[in-house]
């Protein structure tokens, strides 16, 4: 019967087909590449290419191919494109959580201390520029901020430095999250010089009764603060304040003369509206019973004696940090310093021009203090320890 033999050759043409011996003739290859191009490459259906005259118009030999190819090739394929179950979602989905939850805090840890580093190549930096320029002043540190002139236009001791350090950008910490305050007056016409300021600070030119077109004279962005009892405010011949030489010093491994400045507007301001005085030095000490110390004058008698500031002092003056009224902080020139720039503490350049980690507290300590044992700018006045009332030693 027709329908028979019909089945009978389709059987034969697969058995040719899948038998390793047989002799496959050549359009049943092309048939079978054709199916195979089907799968992968979408090719139209044997069905639209029965008038082509490259194949037999054996109909049933080519259905024969084709149910051939869906037995060995559509299990396969229906494999490949199952999807996964919700319950397999959610297991994948909750690995990776946990795994981002171990790794982001180390990535973040990784960061920091590359940005540590970084930062403390800063400071061995500005600490040969320092060097290089206490060699050119016959040992004598450069004041804070002094004015030129006729007073109108101040000069601050990054500004003396630049010519030895050659690089505007070593001045600012890469872990500096403002990028570095801009000067107390700047020129806003150019940008500050192509340098921009931080967000949050404003120019104080009005604030500091600068005339128009002059402006401080400092390195465009600076992320650091001078040692007052080292770097002192002597800015003009009536200032008592002195300058002061490297042969005052006790200590010149253990003494801070380079300080991390603040990121807190409220702490590089002392009122709302203020000028941001990037300009300004710190003092680590104060006078007697812990009150602030000025510094552009000697101390007087009911100053001292001069004493280390007590951890309930530091708290209270790194307050400013988060507080909203930046008036009700005791007016520390501290303040202008960072509570902790790397953790709880910060890399510190000393007088003997090396770049060290402290923890900020430590250095506050009567046995460990590192602010100067003496206000080697205030006439070298002697720094007690607040609780004996002894120098320290």
């Amino acid at each position: 019967m027709p329908g028979i033999r019909a089945r009978t050759g389709a059987q034969k043409t697969v058995q040719r087909a899948v038998s390793p011996t047989s002799n496959v003739h050549s359009w049943q290859i092309s048939v079978l590449s054709l199916l195979v191009k089907m799968a992968f490459l979408q090719e139209p259906s044997i069905k639209d290419r029965l008038n082509d005259a490259r194949y037999p118009a054996n109909l049933y030999d080519l259905l024969a191919f084709e149910r051939f190819y869906r037995l060995l090739v559509f299990p396969w394929e229906s494999r490949m494109k199952k999807a996964f179950t919700l319950i397999e979602l959610l297991v994948v989905i909750a690995i990776i959580a946990i795994l981002a939850a171990i790794l982001f805090p180390v990535f973040a840890q990784a960061k920091m201390a590359a940005k540590k580093t970084a930062d403390l190549s800063n400071g061995k930096q500005l600490g040969i520029g320092l060097q290089l320029y206490l060699q050119d002043t016959d040992g004598t540190y450069p004041p804070s901020n002094h004015r030129l002139g006729d007073g109108a236009q101040e000069m601050h001791w990054s500004w003396m430095m630049l010519p030895y350090v050659k690089n505007e950008a070593v001045f600012v910490s890469p872990a500096d999250k403002i990028g570095g305050w801009a000067p107390g007056c700047f020129n806003e016409s150019n940008n500050n010089r192509g340098f921009g300021w931080p967000s949050i600070q404003e120019n104080g030119c009005a604030q500091q009764g600068y005339p128009a077109g002059v402006y401080t004279l400092q390195v465009a962005r600076i992320s650091y603060v001078a040692n007052q009892s080292i770097i002192g405010r002597k800015r003009e011949t009536l200032d008592t304040a002195n300058v002061v030489g490297e042969s005052m010093l006790d200590d010149p491994s253990g003494t801070i003369v380079i300080a991390p400045a603040t990121e807190a507007k409220n702490c590089m301001r002392k009122a709302v509206g203020g000028e941001y005085r990037s300009y300004r030095p710190a003092f680590g000490i104060g006078t007697r019973n812990q009150r602030p110390i000025s510094g552009s004058s000697l101390p007087t008698a009911g100053d001292l004696p001069l004493e280390a500031l007590r951890t309930t002092t530091l708290n209270a003056v790194f307050n400013c940090e988060t507080i909203a009224n930046p008036a009700s902080v005791p007016d520390f020139t501290l303040r202008y310093t960072a509570r902790g720039r790397f953790g709880k503490g910060n890399n510190y350049i000393f007088t003997d021009m090396s770049a060290k980690y402290r923890d900020t507290y430590r250095t506050f300590l009567p046995d460990q203090f590192a602010w100067g044992k003496k206000a080697y700018s205030l006439g070298g006045a002697t720094v007690v320890n607040p609780d004996t009332g002894l120098p320290l030693e």
